[in-house]
């Protein structure tokens, strides 16, 4: 009896040791992505900016519920339409969220504009420098991500930010004056409100909108194709999305004197334009508030 139950134990040790030995038939799977620009991203604003054409790096962070699994940086040299990220190694059997982030970074990858240590709180490192279109960036999100067999795939990035700009359509009637010199625009200081940072996974700014104010930059100087000129660009992360902030500007003239406007309401939206355009030079008083989409079409893909 003894014996026989010594060999019954045996067998039933001989079961779990196999039992242990099951694995599933893959252990990790690969995922490869293409996220770039098309030639349509060059169209994208009648005044230049806005082509994404500082963006120099990619970057995609792997999020395993709240652990982040793994980050990986592409750079690339400025004006690159395109970044493949191919082979990455995941554990199968797993749910992961993949979040996407484009923008102008440091030469070896590193954070310049915006802080991407989590891409769920991207972070301005800087105030406000106004007129600085390498300030721009792109981003989306794949959630929920099973990995049960390898992934392929293209991706389109859309813009979180507005772009404001403060265009001035009576630069012709100044240089019909005399001495039209003096009186040229050569310096501008503005103040809007907006967020100082994006949650790529909710796909929403964060905390509740500051003021930001610029402080006697340049001029921006581009001309649109009406004759007009731009003469303050800002990029901005809107509350919600979506939202109205007053704007307050001061031109200055190279002869000194300055001239104030104020507008309220003005809207913001993400991946949108916002052009306050009017007689800033001259006491008409007529100004015009526009929203339009920054692109025609797909713009990242």
């Amino acid at each position: 009896m003894k014996k026989s139950l010594f060999i019954l134990t045996l067998f039933a040790a001989a079961i779990l040791c196999s039992c242990s030995r099951i694995v599933p038939e893959k252990a990790f799977v690969s995922a490869s992505f293409s996220v770039g620009m098309d030639d349509g991203l060059t169209k994208a604003t009648i005044d230049g900016d806005g082509a994404a054409a500082n963006v120099n790096r990619c970057i995609i962070q792997i999020w395993n519920g709240d652990n982040l699994y793994k980050t990986i940086v592409k750079t690339a040299p400025a004006g690159t339409r395109k970044y493949y990220f191919r082979n990455i190694i995941l554990k199968a059997e797993e749910t992961y969220d993949f979040l996407f982030w484009a923008d102008c970074g440091t030469s070896d990858g590193g954070d310049l504009y915006y802080s991407t240590q989590s891409l769920k709180n991207v972070r301005m490192l800087q105030p406000e420098r106004g007129n600085d279109d390498a300030a721009d960036a792109f981003c989306n999100r794949i959630l929920g991500f099973r990995t049960e067999t390898e992934y392929e795939g293209d991706l389109i990035l859309h813009r979180p930010l507005a772009q404001l700009n403060i265009i001035s359509k009576d630069l012709g009637a100044v240089t019909e004056i005399p001495l039209a010199g003096e009186f040229a625009p050569v310096g501008i200081s503005y103040s809007f409100s907006g967020c100082t940072a994006f949650d790529v996974r909710e796909g929403k700014s964060v905390g509740e909108p500051v003021p930001v104010s610029v402080n006697d930059v340049p001029v921006y100087g581009q001309t649109v194709e009406d004759g007009s000129c731009t003469l303050a660009m800002s990029y901005i992360f809107p509350y919600g999305g979506k939202s109205v902030s007053a704007v307050d500007f001061k031109v200055r003239s190279a002869n000194g004197a300055v001239i104030s406007t104020s507008c309220e309401n003005v809207p913001l939206q993400e991946n949108y334009r916002t052009n306050i355009m009017g007689s800033v030079m001259t006491a008409s008083g007529e100004f015009s508030v526009s929203v339009s989409p920054m692109f025609d079409g797909e713009y990242l893909k």
